[in-house]
């Protein structure tokens, strides 16, 4: 079992203030040094400044006007230089030196105080200095930098002074550095000799409130800790020992424990008289628990069983509602079938309607085409007529020539005609169109040699032999394909009666297929109006259904329930009686 280890309420505020105090001491510490630094620096600048003004006091401005008359290196110059080298070194500064401004506010070096070995030319460039750094000087007044890092002449702090004449006027300004070096030096020695007083009493000081703070929690909390020991007696129900324990606590101050201690009596008043109540109700309830389970117990059998019918007569429901439903699909599908043979009746009808217009067309051609060959037969035998009178009079062939050319002309013209006809006669006429075609040629043939029919009346002998052969062999096709159209004609009009014939009896199809149409509407509305019928009642049963095993649900939970507030009253009870009162 894992301990739990229990924190202090005094040791976390000592460490709470023990932080803060460190905090403070801390940003105490920083702030003393930045003040003590901010000091060194204000006071080296000042001294700086100082000695900068009294060396420039002590410059003759008379003697310095006449070495800016002629700036070159003479006695004046010189004395000049001593004097500067002299304040430099009495005073410890790394450079002490006169400075003058150009129009372009360019700054030169005008006396360099170091001896004269190492002393700056006159008129030298400054390497670090500005115009800005020395303005206030040329206003007359004093100035001074920062540690300034110069390229040249390494780290220093400088200082300016104006050096007036006796009217008061500027005629140059004096510049005093003080190496950063010494000023580091400076800082150092004041850190060692007053910053760890400063520390030493701050952190005393600290300590002395640290301890006071400790002392002072230590006695004001004290009470919390029996409180604690209460709390601790009142989860554990021995509220007659937390009683005692809170009646020995004596706090005379109201503040926030003396608040909570009256606060915990009151709650342990409070909650010695509802542990009472609770334990008579515990009581109470344990009773009728136990005959609500014997109740919700029968009432869960009752409502098993009716659940269970319920379901049954759902299943049953479901079942018709599926046969209706598919009785219901199965009538579409005959509904489509039937509509499906209406539309083959109605097509079929169109048909025979068109096949019948067709016959009786063909039956009017070949009715004309029997005309037609009854004319060709005539033609033919006209032909065959002229032919075997030509025969006899070839020998008056010279004096009829323009007879024979006229007989030639029309025979060509029948031949045409015979031609058109033999065409429209279709496949029966195709024996004809040869002999028709045959006897065009020939006519032609004839016309051509009329010219020379004096040259070939031999010829003309044999040739209307022949002809008047191939006359009677189209004589004798013609007499066939006479027979055969007359034949196809009684065809057409047998097929044109069967046609008629069918006609009618599709017609009383058609009324059937109506009439059948109708039936089977109404017996798809009166099946689905059963279906829908069998859908709602299974609804209906199926929603019962569903109440009767949601009651049943509810009965079970509720018997649960029962159960578990049962379980519940008797572990209130015996909890209860855990309690001291």
């Amino acid at each position: 079992m894992k301990i739990q280890r229990t924190k202090s309420l005094k040791r976390t505020f000592t460490l709470i203030l023990l932080c803060f105090i460190i905090t403070l001491f801390l940003l105490n510490s920083v702030l003393i040094l930045l003040n003590t630094n901010a000091s060194i620096k204000n006071t080296v600048e000042f001294n700086s400044t100082m000695h900068a003004e009294r060396t420039a006091k002590a410059i003759d401005p008379d003697l310095y006007q006449e070495f800016l008359k002629n700036p070159v290196d003479n006695e004046v110059y010189q004395e000049l230089r001593t004097q500067l080298d002299d304040y430099r070194v009495k005073m410890g500064a790394m450079y002490v030196y006169t400075m003058a401004v150009a129009k372009d506010h360019s700054i030169k070096l005008m006396i360099d105080g170091l001896p004269q070995k190492e002393a700056a030319p006159i008129g030298e460039p400054t390497t670090a200095t500005g115009y800005t750094d020395i303005e206030p000087a040329l206003s007359g007044n004093l100035t001074s930098t920062g540690i300034v890092k110069d390229p040249e002449y390494g780290e220093y702090m400088s200082a300016f002074a104006p050096i007036k004449d006796e009217a008061g006027k500027v005629i140059g300004v004096l510049g005093v550095d003080i190496e950063a070096a010494q000023v580091r030096g400076i800082t150092k020695t004041v850190f060692k000799e007053s910053i760890p007083f400063q520390l030493g009493i701050s952190f005393i000081f600290l300590a002395a409130i640290l301890i006071s703070l400790n002392y002072y929690l230590g006695k004001k909390l004290q009470p919390l800790t029996v409180l604690t020991e209460v709390a601790k007696k009142i989860t554990e129900g021995n509220l007659l020992d937390a009683k005692k324990s809170l009646n020995s606590i004596h706090i005379k101050t109201p503040d926030e424990i003396g608040r909570l201690r009256d606060s915990i009596r009151d709650m342990s008043s409070i909650l010695e008289s509802m542990i009472r109540n609770m334990q008579l109700t515990a009581e109470k309830v344990n009773v009728k628990s136990i005959d609500l389970s014997h109740a919700s117990t029968e009432l869960l059998d009752g409502s098993s069983q009716i659940a269970t019918t319920m379901n049954e007569m759902a299943d049953g429901a479901g079942t018709q509602a599926a046969v209706a439903t598919e009785l219901a699909e199965k009538m579409n599908e005959f509904t489509d079938l039937i509509n499906k043979a209406a539309s083959i009746e109605k097509e079929l009808s169109a048909i025979n309607l068109t096949l019948s217009s067709h016959t009786s067309t063909g039956y009017q051609l070949m009715k004309q085409s029997v005309t037609g060959m009854d004319d060709i037969s005539e033609v033919m035998t006209r032909s065959a007529a002229e032919v075997k009178d030509l025969a006899i009079q070839t020998s008056q062939v010279s004096s009829i020539v323009s007879l024979i050319q006229g007989i030639a002309n029309q025979t060509n013209l029948l031949a045409l005609n015979a031609a058109i006809e033999a065409a429209r006669a279709g496949e029966q006429g195709k024996g004809f169109a040869v002999v028709a075609s045959e006897v065009g040629k020939l006519a032609q043939e004839v016309s051509s040699a009329v010219k020379e029919i004096q040259d070939i009346v031999g010829e003309v002998d044999a040739n209307s032999a022949r002809v008047i052969h191939s006359l009677e062999e189209g004589l004798q096709t013609v007499d066939i394909g006479h027979s055969n159209v007359k034949e196809t004609g009684n065809t057409f009009k047998e097929i044109s009666n069967l046609i008629k014939g069918l006609n009618q009896i599709n017609t009383e199809l058609s009324k059937h297929m109506n009439v059948i149409v109708q039936q089977q509407n109404n017996i798809s509305l009166s099946i689905e109006e059963i279906a829908a019928i069998a859908e709602q009642s299974a609804a209906g049963i199926e929603q019962v259904s569903a109440s009767s095993q949601q009651m049943s649900g509810f009965t079970e939970g509720i018997n649960n329930w029962v159960h578990e507030l049962s379980k519940t009253s008797r572990e209130l009870k015996d909890e209860s009686e855990r309690f001291k009162v």
